[in-house]
C-alpha cells in the first residue's frame, strides 16, 4: 500500500483524525495532548510508515497511552479502534496489569 492510499482497515488512523477535528487541534497540539512525537502520530493516522509502506502496529503501550489521554475508556477505545471484539470477549473478561511500566492485555477465556 502506498502511503496517499486510503487503508479501510485503519480505524485507529480513522478514529484519531476524527478525535483531531472535532477539537480542532493541529498535528502538533494532537500530539502534544497524547505525548507522542507528530511524526508518530502522522504514521498512525496514514496507517503506513511512508518510509517502507509497511502497516503500523502499535503497542498496547501506545493504545493505553492514547486512551488516557483522551480519556477515553481502554476497552472502549481499543474496540472503537478494532483492536478488541467484544462480540467475542466480553467487556468484563478483560484486564489492563501494569508492570514494570509495561501494560499487558489480558482476555480471559471462559468455558
Amino acid at each position: 500500500m502506498k502511503s496517499g492510499e486510503n487503508n479501510d482497515n485503519n480505524k485507529l488512523g480513522v478514529f484519531l483524525k476524527k478525535i483531531a477535528y472535532d477539537r480542532q487541534l493541529s498535528l502538533r497540539d494532537f500530539a502534544k495532548v497524547l505525548g507522542i512525537s507528530h511524526a508518530y502520530i502522522n504514521k498512525l493516522m496514514a496507517g503506513v510508515d511512508p518510509r517502507s509502506n509497511k502497516q503500523i502496529s502499535p503497542s498496547i503501550n501506545v493504545l493505553l497511552k492514547i486512551a488516557d489521554a483522551l480519556e477515553i475508556p481502554r476497552v472502549e477505545f481499543l474496540q472503537q479502534c478494532g483492536y478488541l471484539d467484544l462480540t467475542t470477549t466480553p467487556a468484563s473478561a478483560v484486564s489492563f496489569q501494569k508492570t514494570e511500566q509495561q501494560h499487558t492485555v489480558r482476555q480471559h477465556r471462559f468455558s
